[in-house]
């Protein structure tokens, strides 16, 4: 009889130590509220040498044309090659071409970040719990 609570404590230390290291990597991971507004990320790459040399998805070039500063929508020629590049993208998606999306620099692969964090603490869980399960069955039987 001095073995159940044993078998109580390592389901509940195993929890407590998945708990802690699911916390700990959503800790690490950049929150997706911190990360750069997509067309503001569309809007630095043409800055950077004056064409997009990135692909980003539809919404962020027409984001993009609505929120660019006036100066650059008159004095410079952002607004045609934002018009060209979504023409360039719409028309890769209507032919059902592969395009990879851009990465928007750290911050940009947060909610990817967070989507690998949460799959590796769910994997985490269900292996810990089988583990669980299976100690108890061992010492019952």
């Amino acid at each position: 009889m001095g073995n159940v609570p044993n078998v109580r404590l390592i389901p509940s230390a195993l929890g407590a130590l998945v708990l802690v290291l699911a916390l700990s990597l959503l800790a690490g991971t950049p929150s997706a509220t911190a990360a750069m507004p997509c067309w503001k990320a569309v809007i630095a790459d043409w800055s950077s040498d004056g064409s997009i040399n990135g692909t980003y998805p539809v919404t962020c070039y027409r984001h993009a044309m609505q929120n660019a500063p006036t100066d650059l929508k008159v004095y410079s020629t952002l607004e045609d090659d934002l018009q060209s590049a979504l023409r360039q993208r719409t028309a890769r998606r209507l032919a059902g071409a592969h395009v990879e999306p851009v990465s928007l620099g750290t911050s940009g692969g947060s909610s990817l970040s967070l989507l690998v964090a949460l799959v590796a603490g769910a994997g985490a869980l269900v292996a810990v719990g089988s583990v669980g399960a299976a100690v108890v069955r061992r010492r019952r039987g």
